[in-house]
């Protein structure tokens, strides 16, 4: 059941209201324009540049102590779009990508004189060819807070790749 009280409070709000709507009536006519004008340019896309990322990757063997190190620089592609669902709610789409990847020179080190009772002249095990790439897209949904303040939330996915190619010594030779 409601509170008389609070139906009493809602009836006052109303007559205040359609009292002020007359004179305010052109006020919020162009407001309503101005707004009605911002959503049906609907949003924009845009380029934030160009970057480069750096990545560095370490693996170690659990049973031997064998180690590998390598450091990547790849440019990085930064690029999105907003749109204005209504004034108050926003939508974004965000990606980062690395494109052309370098290929950088990975290095197998022994971590110990010996692996598996073989005394090594060296500690260089193997070098391959590393190449890593790395893709990051986000879909947020923003909501103004205040003026220009606003509350996001939403999904990322990243996808990670990496590719080994170019063995030396080539093992299948052995």
């Amino acid at each position: 059941m409601t509170h008389p009280l609070a139906l009493t409070v809602l009836a006052a709000g109303l007559v205040v209201l359609s009292a002020a709507a007359p004179a305010a009536e052109t006020a919020v006519a162009s407001e309503a324009d101005r707004v009605q004008a911002q959503l049906s340019e609907g949003g924009f896309s845009y380029f934030v540049g160009l970057a480069m990322q750096r990545s560095r990757y370490r693996e170690t063997a659990s049973s031997l102590p064998v180690r590998s190190e390598v450091d990547a620089n790849s440019p990085l592609l930064v690029t999105g779009a907003l749109y204005a669902v209504t004034p108050d709610w926003l939508a974004s789409l965000d990606n980062e990508t690395t494109f052309a990847p370098s290929t950088v020179t990975e290095t197998w080190s022994a971590t110990a004189p010996s692996v598996a009772g073989v005394t090594l002249g060296s500690p260089v095990l193997q070098t391959n060819q590393f190449r890593f790439s790395d893709t990051v897209t986000r879909l947020l949904a923003h909501r103004r807070v205040q003026d220009q303040w606003f509350a996001l939330g939403g999904l990322a996915m990243r996808s990670q790749s990496f590719r080994r190619f170019g063995m030396w010594p080539d093992l299948t030779d052995w």
